[in-house]
């Protein structure tokens, strides 16, 4: 298999995330480094893999004039880690997008009362992930 095969699959060979991939490998590496190095990661991974996020235009005021400037729709923007592995990237990607909705999987913790709440809501029905 190669990654030519694989149109969709983007591999980040940054030499950055190489280094901090390797201290995630370092079994010296404490648990609270660990953390904020996958939240890194994340926030790498997610620079890249939002790079086609829609924007809109808006609006601003500087000190010198009003300008329309661009920016992102993040409020249709949803993370929605699969494993309980993911978790931990969830905060590098709301530190790039703080107004995303984030949504668990873990069947375990969707019950009868989150699931009406998102119905009630129609956060379902706008997820764009």
């Amino acid at each position: 298999m190669e990654i030519k095969d694989y149109p969709n699959v983007t591999l980040l060979n940054h030499p950055l995330l190489k280094h901090k991939i390797s201290i995630l490998r370092d079994e010296k590496t404490p648990t609270s480094e660990f953390r904020q190095v996958v939240k890194e990661i994340a926030m790498m991974e997610g620079y890249e893999a939002l790079k086609d996020v829609e924007t809109k235009e808006v609006l601003i005021k500087t000190p010198i004039e009003e300008t329309k400037q661009p920016v992102v729709e993040g409020k249709k923007l949803c993370f929605v880690p699969i494993l309980r592995a993911g978790m931990g990237m969830v905060d590098g990607f709301t530190a790039l997008v703080p107004t995303a909705m984030k949504l668990p999987m873990n069947p375990t913790s969707i019950t009868a009362n989150s699931l009406t709440t998102w119905k009630r809501n129609r956060f379902m029905s706008s997820i764009r992930c």
